[in-house]
C-alpha cells in the first residue's frame, strides 16, 4: 500500500499547488480591474480558462473575449465583456502569463500522478470481481486510468471488495484516501473502537470513580481523520440517516463535538464494510425519527414512573376536555 499512499499524497499536493496557481491568477486579474470571478463562479472552468488563454495570447476586444461564452453560463456576453474591461498593465499581464503556466505544469504532473494511483489500486486488486466472482481481464487493453469519480470509484470497489461511495457524503476522493493511508487489510485494528481511536476520533477517556468526565480525546494527526471530518461537515445538508444524526446532533452540541461524533459513525461504518464484506443500506431520515420519538418515550415514561404518574395515550378523535385551573 506504500506506493498508492505516496502517489495519492503527492496528487493532494499537487491539487493544493494548483489552486495556489488559481488564486495567483486572480490577483492579476483584479489588480487589472477584471473582474471576471463577478460573473464567473469558476475562472478556470470552460469558459473562464477560455478566455484566459486568449488574454496570455494577446487578445483585449472585450466583445471577442466574451464571444467565448459558452452556452451554460447564465450571464450574458455583454455582462461578461463589461466585466473584461481592465487595464492591461504589462507587469500584471506577466503574472497572469505565468501563472497559467505553473497551472498546466501541475496539470499535467497531477494526471501522470493519477496514471500511477491507477497502476498502483490495479496491483491491489484480486483477480476476481466482488460482483459476480469471475476472473477479471488485466490485458493491455484495459484503460488503468480513472478519469473520472465514477471509473475511480468503481476500481476502488474491486480493491476494497465493497462500494464505500455507498455511504451518505463518503464521495471517491474519501474512499481513494481509505485505500490509500490504510488499504483493504483492517487486521492491525481489531475493532471499531480500535480503530477510530487510531484515527483520533474516539471520545475522551478520563474516567474518576467509574463515571466519565468532561474533556477532549487525544490530539492525533491523521489525513483519513481530516477527510472523514471534511465528508462529516457535508451531511448537515443531506437528506439521509447520517444527515438526520448529524443535524440531531448539530441541535445539543457543539459543532466540533458534533462533526467529530460523525466523522467517529463514518469510520466505524468503514470498518465494518470492510472486515464483514456487508454493502451500505440506507435507513432514511424516518427510521431516525422514529429511533428519536422511541426514545423520547422511554424516558418520558421512566420520568413520570418515578413520580409516580402514568403516561396515558390520548386519543386524536376524540375531543380534548377543557380542564380549569385555579390558584390560591
Amino acid at each position: 500500500v506504500c506506493p498508492l499512499r505516496s502517489y495519492v499524497r503527492q496528487a493532494k499536493r499537487l491539487i493544493e499547488d494548483r489552486g495556489r496557481c488559481v488564486q495567483h491568477m486572480q490577483k492579476a486579474l483584479t489588480e487589472m480591474n477584471v473582474r471576471l470571478d463577478s460573473v464567473i463562479s469558476d475562472i478556470m472552468g470552460k469558459t473562464g480558462e477560455a478566455i484566459l488563454r486568449a488574454i496570455v495570447s494577446g487578445e483585449r476586444d472585450c466583445h471577442r473575449l466574451a464571444s467565448l461564452r459558452d452556452g451554460r453560463i447564465r450571464a450574458s456576453a455583454e455582462t461578461i465583456a463589461a466585466s473584461l474591461e481592465g487595464t492591461w498593465r504589462e507587469e500584471h499581464l506577466v503574472a497572469l502569463e505565468q501563472a497559467l503556466y505553473r497551472y498546466d505544469v501541475f496539470t499535467a504532473q497531477l494526471d501522470a500522478c493519477e496514471g500511477r494511483i491507477a497502476a498502483a489500486i490495479d496491483s491491489l486488486t484480486p483477480p476476481y470481481d466482488p460482483e459476480t466472482g469471475e476472473i477479471r481481464n488485466n490485458g493491455d487493453g484495459d484503460d488503468p486510468i480513472p478519469h473520472t469519480d465514477a471509473t475511480l470509484a468503481h476500481a476502488l470497489h474491486r480493491m476494497m471488495g465493497v462500494d464505500l461511495t455507498r455511504i451518505p457524503t463518503i464521495g471517491a476522493a474519501t474512499a481513494l484516501t481509505v485505500a490509500a493511508e490504510i488499504g483493504p487489510d483492517f487486521s492491525a485494528f481489531p475493532s471499531a473502537q480500535h480503530f477510530s481511536s487510531w484515527l483520533g476520533l474516539a471520545p475522551g477517556t478520563r474516567i474518576s470513580g467509574g463515571k466519565r468526565l468532561s474533556g477532549r480525546g487525544s490530539t492525533v494527526v491523521n489525513k483519513l481523520a481530516r477527510s472523514l471530518r471534511m465528508a462529516a461537515v457535508t451531511a448537515r445538508r443531506s437528506q439521509t440517516f447520517i444527515g438526520a444524526r448529524h443535524r440531531s446532533r448539530l441541535a445539543r452540541l457543539e459543532k466540533a463535538v458534533a462533526v467529530n461524533a460523525t466523522a467517529r459513525e463514518l469510520a466505524c461504518l468503514i470498518y465494518l464494510m470492510v472486515t464483514q464484506g456487508t454493502e451500505y443500506v440506507e435507513r432514511g431520515m424516518e427510521a431516525h425519527e422514529r429511533n428519536r420519538t422511541q426514545r423520547a418515550m422511554t424516558s418520558l415514561t421512566h420520568r413520570a414512573r418515578q413520580l409516580g404518574f402514568a403516561l396515558v395515550a390520548i386519543d386524536e378523535n376524540q375531543p380534548t376536555a377543557n380542564v380549569a385551573i385555579s390558584t390560591a
